[in-house]
C-alpha cells in the first residue's frame, strides 16, 4: 500500500495530514461529535451489531420464515467478521460488514421510496384508506427513515474505523501487543522499509 499524496483523487481522505504521516489522534478519527475515538466506537458497534443480528435471527426462527432466517444468518456472519476485524485489527475483514450494510440500506431506501409513493397514491383516492391505517403507515415510514439515517451513520463510523486500521503503520499494532517497536511501510511495489 503506497501512501496517498496530496492532490490524488482519493475517496474520503480520512485522517490526511499533508505530510503522509499517521496521526492516530487526528480529528477525523473522533466520532460521535468528537466524544469518542474510533477504536472505542468500533468495538461498541461490532458488539451491538452482533447482538442485534442474533436477536433478528431468533426472531426469524420464531416466526418460521426461511427468507428472514437466511438474511439473519448473513447478518451474523458479517457481524462476526466485523468483531474479528475490530478486535484483531484486520481492516480487510470489515469489508463484508460494510458491503452487507450498504446493500441493506439500499434496500431500505427502496422500501421508503416505494412506501411513500404508495402512500401518496392511496391518499389521492379518497375512500381507499382509513385514518388509522394512514397514521400507521406514516409512523412506519417515519421509523424506517429514522432507522435508515442511524444505520447510514453507523456505516460511516465503521468506514472511519476501516480507514484508521488501513492507514496506521504496523508500530501502532505492535505497541499494544508488547512486541518490538517496528515501523514498516511499503515504499514501492517490491518491498518494505523497516526502520
Amino acid at each position: 500500500m503506497q501512501p496517498y499524496h496530496y492532490g490524488e483523487s482519493v475517496c474520503f481522505e480520512i485522517g490526511y495530514t499533508c505530510d503522509d504521516t499517521f496521526d492516530q489522534y487526528h480529528a477525523d478519527y473522533e466520532v460521535c461529535c468528537g466524544c469518542c475515538h474510533t477504536q472505542r466506537s468500533g468495538k461498541v458497534v461490532s458488539v451491538v451489531s452482533l447482538l442485534l443480528s442474533f436477536i433478528a435471527l431468533f426472531w426469524a426462527i420464531f416466526f418460521e420464515s426461511s427468507y428472514l432466517t437466511a438474511v439473519g444468518a448473513i447478518y451474523i456472519v458479517s457481524s462476526i467478521s466485523l468483531i474479528v476485524a475490530v478486535f484483531l485489527e484486520r481492516h480487510k475483514l470489515m469489508l463484508p460488514y460494510i458491503f452487507v450494510s450498504i446493500f441493506r440500506e439500499l434496500f431500505e431506501i427502496y422500501l421508503i421510496v416505494r412506501m411513500s409513493t404508495g402512500l401518496s397514491e392511496a391518499v389521492e383516492v379518497k375512500d381507499s384508506i382509513s385514518a388509522n391505517n394512514l397514521l400507521l403507515l406514516l409512523i412506519v415510514l417515519l421509523l424506517l427513515a429514522i432507522h435508515a439515517s442511524i444505520a447510514l451513520w453507523i456505516i460511516w463510523i465503521v468506514y472511519i474505523h476501516y480507514c484508521y486500521l488501513r492507514d496506521r503503520p504496523i508500530n501502532c499494532a505492535l505497541q499494544h501487543s508488547g512486541k518490538k517497536n517496528l515501523v514498516c511501510r511499503v515504499v514501492g511495489s517490491f518491498g518494505f522499509n523497516i526502520g
